[in-house]
């Protein structure tokens, strides 16, 4: 112990010796009590930096030591130790209330050592004295203490309340309040305040109402809205308070300030809640009815208007609770009555909605006064209805002000199982309201009657005798020309939605004579279907199955486990009747909605057989004419034949959906299914207006028809599912010698990736017949990319997902030779187009953790030297640990091994740097290249383990000019560790370099390249005209470096700065300067490289994060940062000047602080 504390002397107060000092006592080497007679030199040093250093190596060790390690002696002598210290110097005291926290929570302390703790804080501690952290440490010793040692607390109560009214009195930082808001409510019920009670709801109160404004970039996220919910928690806690508190609500109710009075307002709900009574809100009563009434009836405000209704409600309900004084509150409840119903026989008012909300309030509040509004209300209400001569704006306001009362009634009881009371005592005159809006010509006032009878009468028992009629007068109007709108639609699905009883009879004798077609008899043009699939009255024979959207939505909500059979039979039967995609989305909709009922499943898979008749019906929807069977017994091959390349495309997505739906209640049946229905989309000829990958709105729903349907055993029809000629006219298309071809085979190639990455045994899928085509589309130039890129995936699909054995090593043995043959003799786009698939392949087995993923690691690897292709391999990095859309993930049944990202990052980071150093000219750029590819996918905790060997990468990165990619993925990558936490101080070195570098990439675009140059260069040379030594020389040219390009006139001036010569010494920079200047401006040469939007913004944060380092490390380039981001500040795009500002004002602060 004596070693440790000489080394913590000697190595200027090493922050690591705490850790071996806790090692030593927990081993039973040392004590505590060792521990301070051996700091005893600094502790009782007359230096009190000596003193305050010592301490807080004490309270390190404390804070690292167990709870139950010290017993009662050993505490009892440390807590007199800290006693004292508390009236030390004002530098010693931190390291006091950093231990503190940690003392009060050892097991074995005393209840005198507590009390003594405590009231040697209170007394002889000033706590708004002391440092924001400082602060949060004595607060926290009271939370302990209060809710750790309550029994000693209540001994010294009085004196603990005045010390903590003491201690937060003045509190303002935001951390802080936020721990004081959550101690105010625990002290407050702890005992009895007495005559303190007003000080410390003074103390809480002077924060009322919140006004706090977050910067900009807050670490610790502390937003306005938690500290206004902290205060309406603390304010609210103490009944107690109410005679003090109401008044200040009524005050800043009455304020100018919208948020104040909104702020007042949520306060009161919430006091309302917490236990106000009668009691406390009898006095007040008046004085809040007229603020309430001024906000809603004469305020303009409608956020503040809907926040006092709601405390109107809140405040009656809490009054009606322990009444003492009736008359106060039936006066109340008279008064808003009297206020109100005056303005409802005129519906059209400005007054009739503030009225209306708060009668609804008052409904909301309490039965017995809901009892005395409501009947006036309705006779009022409901005389609007009776008059001819009413507007649809009348009609609609009455309608939501009698749907609003209901729903307030509702939610005053919580029961919906019964119709409330009040409604069902003037159920006639609600009820005829109802019907006659159902009736009326507004399609608007048809909506609000719909929403109005369901808000009046539904109710989840069967023992409402007014929903049935209404609930038919509804399906009535959906089914009429009214159901066409959009809104009485929506509103009347939501209604027919409801459960209840019922449903059956609807849908049986309501909707399903809808789709009752027999010989070829449909509905037609406002025509209804009648018995035997006849059209009636006079409606006209259309399209056949052509269902109104209205009557299928009616169905899907009507439609539950028991009728589930019933309308999916009634269902297919209209859609091999005619296939239309609204039917099969419907069809889809109702399997979702029953899906999870076994005696559903039980149809659907074993009676019905749905799966195989929905893909039976996508195959002969896809195949081409010559394929379908000519004596098919029903006429749907002729209708599906008339349908066009697009509607086929909507059928077939419609179709797919539906397979989906069934797939997805049960797993287990996809891998069985041999129907080829994706393998039938090839057959689909290319539709007027171009060749089919020139139409790229026909490639998004052929794939997200593969996609869905997750179908399995593409290579079926080679076994026999279709007949010969068919299996011969499928395997032509595989071809890419003519373009027709190529057409055909596009989409093929497309299922064929879909299928190959939603599998979950590719097995069957690993033929030679697939993997040559799949190669040749995967590598070929002249393919579309579309195409191309799937024919990519599939590959290295299938080498995720097929299973270790000979055929996976087979397959790899395959891939390596046909991939070499490319290298060895193909020309450069299909090289190119090799390297990217072998970066696929790698990410395959990356993430199944192959055995032989290292040898296709080195090999890609080793392409970095190559002249030809080592950008090409470089990028293909930015794959490896990066996510795909659909592909290669847990969803797709990929094999993904845990922790692949860290486990391939480990692997591949340690040979890319070590190359990196060694390399130069090309293969390095390639490398950085490929690293930088890499970096945004790593995850950040690994990115900071490996910050040592990165950071070098990540300057020179930032500094590059070749890659775009490169800098934006090495700024974004130095972002995120900077904000993780500073650099390493033996990392701090490469400070100035950073700053250099990140200054070139925040020019703006609006800024002309060559005054930006020139500006720059001009600021390097002002004070260096010409060359005087060499160390000098170098020093400039590096500076000028940064921001320049390396052109032929800079060449020259990097040969003069390394130049012994003396005529060279001479020689003028400005000479150079402005000859670098005129080059540029006869456009012979570029500029400083103009950054995206993107990188300009994340080098400017890089900069605000750099001024955490050591202050010796940044301080040189203050000046210099803060005279150049004048012109950041003033870019064109609003969060680079955000940045800028920020970044500015943190060096401009540098130095100057503190520290």
């Amino acid at each position: 112990m004596k070693d440790l504390v000489d080394f913590f002397k000697s190595s200027n107060y090493d922050s690591g010796t705490a850790t071996q000092m806790i090692q030593c006592i927990c081993d039973g080497r040392s004590s505590i009590l060792d521990a301070v007679e051996c700091l005893g030199e600094l502790l009782t040093s007359e230096n009190s930096g000596e003193r305050a250093a010592g301490t807080r190596l004490l309270a390190e060790v404390l804070h690292g030591l167990p709870k139950n390690c010290l017993n009662e002696a050993q505490i009892k002598f440390i807590s007199a130790f800290f006693l004292e210290r508390m009236k030390d110097h004002h530098t010693v005291i931190p390291a006091v209330l950093h231990a503190l926290p940690c003392l009060l929570e050892l097991e074995q302390i005393s209840n005198s050592d507590v009390e003594k703790l405590v009231r040697g804080l209170l007394l002889e501690v000033h706590c708004q004295s002391q440092l924001m952290l400082d602060r949060r440490n004595y607060y926290s010793v009271i939370r302990i203490a209060i809710t750790k040692h309550k029994a000693v607390i209540d001994e010294m109560f009085n004196e603990f309340v005045l010390g903590f009214i003491s201690a937060a009195d003045g509190e303002k930082d935001p951390r802080n309040l936020l721990l004081l808001f959550s101690l105010v409510p625990v002290i407050a019920n702890a005992g009895t305040l007495g005559k303190m009670s007003e000080d410390l709801f003074e103390v809480v109160a002077a924060y009322f109402p919140i006004d706090f404004v977050p910067p900009v970039y807050d670490p610790l996220g502390v937003t306005e809205e938690d500290l206004s919910d902290g205060l309406r928690q603390c304010l609210s806690c103490h009944v107690g308070w109410a005679e003090y508190f109401l008044p200040l609500l009524c005050e800043k109710m009455e304020s100018d300030l919208p948020q104040a009075k909104k702020e007042a307002y949520r306060t009161l709900i919430l006091c309302c809640a917490r236990g106000y009574t009668s009691e406390a809100l009898s006095p007040h009563l008046t004085v809040l009815w007229h603020c309430i009434r001024r906000d809603v009836v004469d305020g303009s405000d409608a956020q503040v208007s809907a926040v006092a209704i709601e405390a109107l409600s809140a405040v009656l309900a809490a009054a009606h609770i322990k009444v003492v004084d009736v008359n106060t509150v039936t006066t109340i409840v008279d008064a808003i009555i009297d206020e109100c119903v005056v303005h409802l026989p005129a519906p059209e008012s400005r007054l009739f909605l503030p009225a209306s909300d708060l009668l609804t309030a008052v409904i909301a509040a309490q039965e017995c006064a809901a009892l005395r509004v409501y009947p006036k209300a309705v006779a009022h209400l409901t005389e609007v209805t009776k008059t001819p001569d009413s507007s649809s704006r009348a009609w609609i306001n009455v309608l939501n002000a009698l749907a609003k009362m209901a729903s307030a009634s509702r939610q005053r009881d919580h029961c919906y199982d019964v119709v409330p009371t009040e409604v069902e005592a003037h159920c006639n005159a609600c009820l005829g309201a109802v019907t006659a809006a159902l009736q009326h010509r507004s399609a608007a006032v048809v909506a609000e009657g719909i929403t109005a009878a369901r808000a009046l009468f539904y109710c989840r028992s069967a023992a409402s005798p007014w929903w049935g009629p209404l609930r038919q007068e509804i399906l009535n109007v959906l089914l009429s020309s009214g159901g066409s709108d959009t809104r009485v639609r929506s509103n009347a699905l939501s209604a027919l939605a409801e459960p209840s009883d019922g449903s059956c009879e609807l849908l049986t004798q309501e909707l399903l004579p809808h789709l009752n077609v027999a010989d070829g008899g449909t509905v037609a043009d406002g025509g209804t279907v009648a018995d035997g699939g006849t059209v009636a009255d006079g409606g006209t024979v259309a399209d056949v199955g052509a269902v109104a959207d209205a009557v299928l939505d009616a169905m899907v909500v009507l439609t539950d486990a028991a009728s589930c059979q019933r309308c999916v039979e009634a269902l297919w039967k209209a859609i091999e009747a005619r296939p239309t995609p609204a039917l099969c989305k419907s069809l889809a909709r109702i399997i979702d909605k029953t899906g999870d009922d076994a005696g559903a499943q039980e149809f659907l898979f074993s009676s019905w057989r749905g799966l195989e008749k929905v893909v039976a019906l996508g195959v002969m929807a896809a195949m081409p004419s010559t394929a379908l069977n000519k004596n098919h017994t029903s006429n749907l091959p002729d209708l599906l034949q008339q349908l066009s390349g697009e509607e086929k495309l909507d059928l077939l997505s419609a179709i797919a959906e539906l397979c989906r739906s069934l797939s997805a209640i049960r797993p287990a049946l996809r891998t069985p299914l041999s129907l080829p229905l994706s393998c039938s989309l090839a057959a689909l000829q290319p539709a007027a207006g171009g060749t089919m990958w020139q139409r790229t709105s026909i490639w998004q729903p052929c794939g997200l028809l593969i996609q869905r349907l997750q179908l399995r055993m593409l290579l079926s029809w080679w076994v026999g599912s279709i007949n010969t000629e068919i299996r011969a006219e499928y395997t032509a298309v595989w071809s890419l010698d003519t373009e027709t071809a190529a057409e055909n085979t596009a989409l093929l190639v497309v299922v064929v990736e879909g299928l190959v990455c939603w599998c979950q045994d590719a097995g069957p899928l690993g033929r030679p017949e697939l993997l040559l085509p799949l190669l040749r589309w995967a590598t070929a130039p002249t393919a579309p990319e579309a195409c191309r890129q799937a024919a990519v995936l599939a590959m290295a699909a299938l080498v995720n997902k097929l299973p270790t054995g000979a055929d996976f090593l087979r397959l790899l043995k395959w891939l390596e030779h046909e991939l070499k043959k490319i290298m060895e003799g193909g020309h450069a786009p299909h090289k190119k187009l090799a390297v990217t698939l072998m970066g696929w392949v790698l990410k395959a087995l990356e993430m199944r953790a192959a055995p032989e993923t290292l040898k296709w690691r080195n090999e890609l690897q080793s392409l970095l030297s190559n002249e030809e292709l080592g950008v090409t391999a470089a990028q293909c990095y930015s794959v490896l640990l990066s996510d795909h859309a659909y592909a290669f993930c847990a969803s797709s049944s990929s094999n993904v091994r845990l922790l692949y990202k860290q486990r391939t990052f480990e692997g591949l980071v340690t040979s890319l740097v070590s190359e990196f150093d060694v390399s130069s000219g090309k293969t390095r750029r390639c490398c950085l290249l490929a690293i930088a590819s890499l970096l945004p996918h790593v995850p950040q905790p690994l990115l900071q383990h490996h910050i040592d060997k990165l950071l070098v990468v990540l300057v020179e990165g930032v500094r590059s000019t070749a890659e775009s990619a490169v800098v934006s993925g090495s700024v974004s990558t130095l972002r995120l560790l900077l904000q993780a936490q500073p650099l390493p101080s033996q990392n701090a070195s490469h400070a100035g370099s950073l700053v250099l570098a990140l200054l070139a990439l925040t020019n703006s675009p609006h800024a002309t390249k060559n005054k930006g140059a020139k500006c720059f260069l001009r600021n390097k040379v002002q004070n260096h005209q010409t060359f005087s030594t060499k160390s000098e020389n170098s020093e400039i040219t590096s500076s000028v470096d940064v921001a320049i390009d390396d052109v032929e006139t800079f060449k020259t001036l990097v040969q003069l700065s390394e130049s012994s010569d003396e005529a060279a010494a001479g020689f003028s920079l400005t000479d150079v300067l402005d000859q670098k200047c005129s080059v540029e401006d006869k456009g012979t040469s570029s500029g400083p490289l103009l950054q995206p939007l993107l990188v300009r913004e994340a080098s400017l944060a890089c900069l605000e994060l750099l001024t955490q380092l050591p202050l010796a490390d940044v301080l040189p380039y203050r000046a210099q940062v803060v005279r150049e981001l004048k012109c950041a500040v003033a870019d064109h795009k609003r969060v680079v000047r955000r940045a800028a500002a920020a970044a500015r004002t943190a060096w401009l602060q540098l130095g100057t602080g503190p520290s």
